[in-house]
């Protein structure tokens, strides 16, 4: 493997973004392009659950590994990544104007890594990854104000 990779980090890195590429060539496959924001957002958070969730091992050594060797919120490929969806989403009038779509692609890829790192911190799963993506997704997209205090 180090053959390839001269470094640890080039190696966990690219890893990182063949997951990238799995997860949006999912998205794509199923044609959300005309669809809301949350559906799109949904559909990827899914299959990246799916790609942790099929290949566990794989995922407890390597992320393991990316959060020993570096700071892993420090430079969130990820977060650019979503940001382009929010951004896609904002110029369809289905993200508010104000919202800054690169600090809202950061909140959600810094979401995925704290959920992805606590579920691999136990054996067995302690928590189904899928089922804890969507909840913070879906925290991000809602909010967690019920509604503003009148008077």
């Amino acid at each position: 493997m180090f053959n390839h990779f001269e470094r640890k980090m080039t190696f966990l890195e690219e890893w990182a973004a063949r997951r990238r590429e799995l997860a949006l060539a999912a998205a794509a496959d199923v044609q959300l392009a005309d669809h809301h924001i949350g559906e799109i957002l949904t559909r990827y958070m899914r299959e990246l659950a799916h790609i942790n969730t099929s290949a566990r091992a794989e995922a407890v050594a390597l992320v393991s590994a990316s959060v020993q060797s570096t700071n892993v919120l420090a430079n969130l490929v990820l977060g650019t990544q979503l940001g382009g969806f929010i951004r896609k989403g904002q110029c369809r009038g289905e993200i508010r104007p104000e919202i800054d779509v690169n600090q809202a692609g950061m909140l959600l890829a810094a979401g995925y890594l704290l959920t992805l790192t606590s579920w691999i911190s136990a054996e067995p799963e302690p928590f189904d990854l899928r089922h804890e993506l969507l909840n913070m997704l879906d925290v991000v997209l809602r909010g967690m104000v019920v509604a503003e205090p009148t008077g």
